[in-house]
């Protein structure tokens, strides 16, 4: 994703963290006081710009010992217009890869308003400035839902830049407004310089423009779907109005096909909400446009707000059923894993590591190259891919202008195709602030694609959670992208995503990216992400990034299989993932849950035993869990980290959880099933230097051991072994530079017929 905030700069930011008042008030616009302190750089005794240094004293940043970017509060560059003596100097030497800042925390006892309109500005002094092509110069200012800023969650961003690379030696002045969000709780102001070179600021200034909004609109849906039968409308009334008479206010909720209302109720405030629900069949006409008006009044029928919002009702895309499952070509169920930037010669190494899908690149995709197209096609399913296609040429909307003929054209040629899942039509359309603007282009998007194609989902992706509720009503399909790296990130970004996105499924976008290698992932932490996700409701996962998972910003991209990330990827992809879709996707069975002090559980009952999924809520604290199994019960680990978790004693299975683990395991009855264990457990990987033991199904009179040495997709028989008793030690610890092995346990009776399930040890990974 091209993201603002994950692009390789140096940066210098102001924290503002402001707090919400907690007792109403009116609120004037304060257009002359600025909510920034010491933004001229002048005051060196509190609060300064970066890390309390008194001026003259430089911050510098290294990579290999060398550095490459600075920062100083100097005099050298004085900003005569405005009699200012110091500015804020930064001085970027060369591209590298670290997000820098420093900090000032600001607290206004009257508090910055959630729903208000605010100015920014300040003065540059640049001079030819270097390449700016990974993004710009200038500040950035992004919104959090609490009064801390240690979680890294946003709601959202807006970008206010310098857009050349000189100022033609003069003191320049830049400013821009933004819209403080709803849920939004504070604010960071970031100024930096993403180009090669050194550019000074001066004379920071946030203002308050115009009156705070008084009242919050939401709805469940833009697009219906037939088989839906209500949707729902409401208003909100926001934190600082709310100590007025509000019990005296109506709202009429009405929808309208053109001039005529169809339908509509008036409301009243009830905890300072009003809602309305609707009925989905006065959507009559399927593709049609129709209209949901909202007009809130006082006690003398004054309109005080108004709001409107487009409905419509299409018939469900044929290629994503009632379950939100994707079909493909031969009409089977594809669970989507799916692969970001992922070039077509990797086809075979994602689909080795349990990659589904992958996305299509944008801007070759063009109607005239449609043989290029369908042999991109071909080559994935040749490994079993099903592609993402990308619509958002130059990162604009499907329908916008620049877009909108090119979208119509390669939608009538690919639309009955079902080597792909469907059609992304933005990317990040909303998480860096919702306008009505990008909103009525995401409309049309869908509106434009599903008139034309009524097979393909529309797919969306976005970031900062405070806006997924938005973004997840113009689409079929969506991929927040959730790329924190905490034990609870991808879960709650999920949540939030399901919560909204009534019934349509969340495929969670998580990081296998780093801007340098320091701060790539561990592989421990990318199969949390990924049970998080299905934990949290997700019924598929993508990955981002593949081709370019490590990029040094000086053109060294590293793909993801050659990080420490690759292996446990893949271990997870093919063993774990098709474990987590057979219980949280496709089960039909309603898991019980129990919560811990570190950690999470769900158990599923089922005939051939009950399934276990264990996940820790802790980077810092393990924990340990004990189960009554019983005699005669079997214990095989399913997914996770290795069965030295567990432990078997007297009827017990005590499993020693540990920070930031995840464990699937299933307790069976060993009547019914052999298996091949470790320190009594039925184990997951072929492990080194340890005692593996059979443990046939009851009335078994004899059974085998056979090693397969696994080729180019093909079991090959490696040898067998006729074991006399039970415990078999040591030849079964087979270790290869080229090949991954499999052992397999079969057993019969006297009669020589199969007894109960084969056991199958995962494949033993090559040295």
């Amino acid at each position: 994703m091209n993201r603002f905030l994950c692009a390789k700069v140096v940066t210098l930011c102001l924290a503002v963290c402001m707090l919400l008042s907690a007792f109403p008030f009116s609120v004037q616009a304060e257009e002359e006081r600025n909510l920034i302190r010491n933004g001229d750089f002048e005051n060196y005794s509190v609060d300064n710009w970066y890390q309390e240094k008194a001026p003259g004293i430089e911050n510098e940043w290294k990579y290999d010992g060398e550095v490459y970017a600075a920062s100083v509060i100097t005099n050298e560059m004085k900003n005569s217009d405005e009699g200012s003596v110091y500015a804020l100097k930064l001085d970027h030497k060369m591209h590298k890869n670290y997000d820098l800042y420093g900090r000032q925390n600001l607290f206004a006892k009257d508090g910055i308003i959630a729903g208000t309109t605010y100015k920014l500005s300040y003065r540059i002094y640049a001079d030819n400035l270097g390449d700016r092509t990974d993004a710009g110069v200038g500040a950035f200012v992004t919104y959090y839902p609490s009064n801390s800023m240690s979680s890294g969650t946003q709601t959202g961003g807006t970008s206010i830049l310098y857009p050349d690379s000189t100022t033609n030696g003069r003191w320049t002045e830049v400013s821009g407004t933004f819209f403080f969000p709803y849920e939004a709780k504070s604010l960071r102001i970031l100024l930096r310089c993403y180009a090669v070179g050194t550019v000074y600021f001066d004379d920071i200034s946030l203002v308050q423009v115009g009156e705070p909004e008084k009242f919050e609109f939401s709805t469940s849906h833009v697009f219906h779907y037939t088989s839906e039968t209500q949707g729902t409308a409401e208003v909100s009334v926001l934190p600082y109005y709310q100590g007025k008479e509000t019990d005296s206010l109506r709202v009429d909720f009405a929808i309208y096909d053109g001039a005529t209302r169809l339908t509509g109720e008036e409301k009243t405030f009830s905890e300072f909400k009003a809602s309305y629900t609707y009925p989905v069949d006065t959507l009559e006409i399927l593709k049609k446009r129709y209209t949901l008006r909202v007009t809130v009044r006082d006690a003398k029928n004054a309109v005080l707000d108004s709001f409107e919002q487009s409905l419509y009702k299409y018939e469900r895309p044929k290629f994503l059923d009632a379950n939100g499952n994707f079909r493909g070509v031969d009409g089977e169920i594809v669970p989507p894993v799916i692969a970001f930037h992922l070039n077509k010669k990797y086809f075979d190494k994602a689909s080795d590591a349990g990659f589904t899908m992958y996305q299509m690149p944008y801007e070759s995709l063009l109607p005239e190259r449609k043989e290029l197209t369908d042999a991109l096609l071909d080559e994935g399913q040749k490994e079993g891919l099903y592609g993402l296609f990308s619509l958002y040429l130059d990162m604009k909307a499907a329908a916008h202008p620049d877009n909108i003929a090119y979208t119509k054209e390669i939608v009538k040629i690919f639309k009955d195709d079902k080597r792909f899942l469907g059609w992304i039509v933005q990317d990040e359309p909303l998480g860096g602030g919702i306008t009505e603007e990008a909103k009525a282009l995401l409309e049309l998007s869908y509106k434009t694609i599903r008139d034309i194609d009524p097979n393909h989902p529309i797919i969306l992706t976005d970031y900062n959670r405070g806006v997924f509720k938005e973004t997840v009503k113009y689409c079929d399909v969506f991929i927040p992208n959730s790329y924190g790296t905490g034990v609870d990130g991808v879960r709650s970004d999920v949540e939030e995503s399901v919560k909204y996105a009534n019934g349509r499924p969340v495929y969670p976008n998580i990081a296998a990216y780093s801007s340098s290698l320091k701060k790539l992932p561990s592989g421990q932490q990318v199969q949390h992400f990924i049970h998080q996700a299905f934990l949290a409701g997700a019924k598929g996962v993508s990955v981002y990034a593949f081709n370019d998972s490590v990029n040094d910003g000086a053109g060294l991209k590293i793909p993801l299989f050659n990080t420490p990330i690759w292996g446990p990827l893949v271990d997870t992809g093919n063993t774990e993932v098709p474990v987590l879709f057979d219980l949280f996707v496709y089960g039909e069975e309603k898991p019980e849950e129990t919560k811990g002090d570190y950690y999470v559980q769900r158990k599923w009952t089922r005939d051939d035993g009950d399934y276990y999924f264990l996940m820790s809520t802790s980077k810092m604290e393990g924990a340990t869990v004990e189960y009554d199994i019983g005699e005669g019960k079997g214990v095989r680990l399913l997914g996770g980290n290795s069965t030295e978790y567990f432990t078997i004693s007297e009827g017990k299975l005590i499993v020693n959880l540990g920070a930031f683990d995840v464990l699937m395991f299933k307790v069976f009855d060993t009547s019914k099933e052999a298996q091949i264990t470790y320190r009594g457990i039925g184990i997951k990987n072929m492990m080194g230097d340890t005692e593996l033991t059979y443990l046939p199904p009851a009335g078994a009179a004899k059974y085998v051991v056979a090693l397969y040495r696994n080729e180019n997709g093909k079991e090959i028989l490696e040898w067998v072994h006729w074991p006399k008793t039970a415990t078999f030690t040591g030849d079964l610890i087979f270790k290869s530079e080229q090949y991954d092995f499999t052992a397999k346990v079969f057993a019969w009776d006297d009669a020589m017929r199969p007894i109960g399930k084969m056991a199958v040890a995962a494949p033993m990974p090559k040295e």
